[in-house]
């Protein structure tokens, strides 16, 4: 059983399919499912949805409504999942290429623009389907109950979309999800040591920390979201091959679609550009993150009249800040490291 049961389904949310005719086999989709749709529904509420979408009971028009969002990244992921086996044809001599006497075979830069076109559909699709979620997450009890909500909502920064406003992401749906990784590595080794865990864990449950401080309206919260996205840039430099300019950073390394040459002509870094950038993103990491506790330091101590109530007091006391409020922010001592890439 899979969320999606006919072509017609699948030219629905992407149009540009229109030529997919009706007969046509359909992908792998109950694949595509588990590997890319259950890990963010959880087992539960993933599995509820698909045994009502495939009984003789009707949805509800919430049910529908995930549903809808669902069905872009699902087809995306499982046509791209089976993209080779829909260009060639394993036969008793081997592999041949699909053809007709009316059309030609894809060209193998035709093949690479279309896989990036179905990434794109696809990590845009999980952003709206996230952003959807979390919007009516209210409505879905059995996935806010599960381990893979949980998860999602322990991030600091969830998505694409807010990322990219404290740096600049090309492409910034799919990097981030490349990012991921990286973003749990920076706030368990420099978030959590600086704040404390119930601190930073007040943080996150917090829309916005907002205080009048040098002149002006402070959010506290966005300041350590940028801390947060800069130590993440600096980490990812050093890690995966990535790539700088105008139109911000992105990685090279999301499933081998941006290995070869396609239209946007995006290369790694060189190593100049790579050192220059890391060590820019480094130091300002470290300056968002004193300001940041600096202002939650503050904040404790009553400087900016303001009263974020018991919770705060209480997490605050548990916190290195409040046995040494003058301690620099804690680092790893990555910012004395040399970056080494391999050729």
């Amino acid at each position: 059983m899979a969320l999606i049961k006919t072509i017609a389904e699948i030219r629905a949310v992407i149009p540009r399919l229109s030529r997919l005719s009706d007969t046509a086999n359909l992908p792998n989709v109950d694949k595509a499912g588990r590997m890319h749709i259950m890990p963010l529904l959880g087992n539960g509420q993933y599995s509820a949805l698909n045994t009502k979408y495939n009984s003789a009971t009707p949805l509800t028009a919430d049910e529908q409504e995930l549903l809808k969002n669902i069905q872009l990244p699902l087809s995306a992921f499982a046509l791209l999942d089976d993209l080779a086996f829909m260009h060639t044809i394993i036969t008793d001599s081997g592999i041949r290429t699909a053809g007709s006497d009316k059309m030609e075979a894809a060209h193998r830069w035709e093949f690479r623009e279309l896989q990036n076109a179905l990434m794109s559909y696809a990590t845009d699709g999980i952003e709206l389907l996230l952003g959807y979620l979390f919007e009516t997450k209210d409505k879905w009890a059995q996935w806010t109950e599960s381990n893979e909500f949980k998860e999602l909502d322990s991030f600091l920064i969830k998505t694409g979309t807010d990322f990219k406003r404290y740096y600049p992401l090309f492409q910034p749906l799919r990097t981030y999800w490349t990012l991921r990784p990286i973003m749990q590595e920076v706030e368990e080794n420099y978030l959590a040591p600086a704040l404390g865990r119930d601190l930073l864990a007040w943080v996150k449950t917090q829309d916005e920390i907002i205080i009048t401080a040098d002149g002006g309206e402070v959010d506290v919260k966005k300041i350590l979201k940028r801390s947060l996205a800069q130590f993440t840039i600096k980490h990812a430099g050093e890690t995966m091959a990535v790539q700088f300019d105008e139109n911000g950073f992105t990685t090279l390394a999301f499933r081998g679609s941006l290995d070869s040459p396609t239209s946007d002509g995006r290369v790694a870094a060189s190593a100049n550009d790579l050192v220059g950038k890391l060590d820019a993103a480094n130091r300002e990491g470290q300056n968002n993150l004193s300001r940041s506790t600096t202002y939650l330091v503050n904040i404790a101590n009553g400087m900016y009249n303001v009263d974020f109530g018991d919770d705060f007091a209480n997490a605050f006391d548990s916190s290195p800040l409040k046995t040494d409020p003058n301690k620099e922010p804690y680092t790893n001592g990555n910012e004395r490291r040399k970056i080494f890439r391999f050729r």
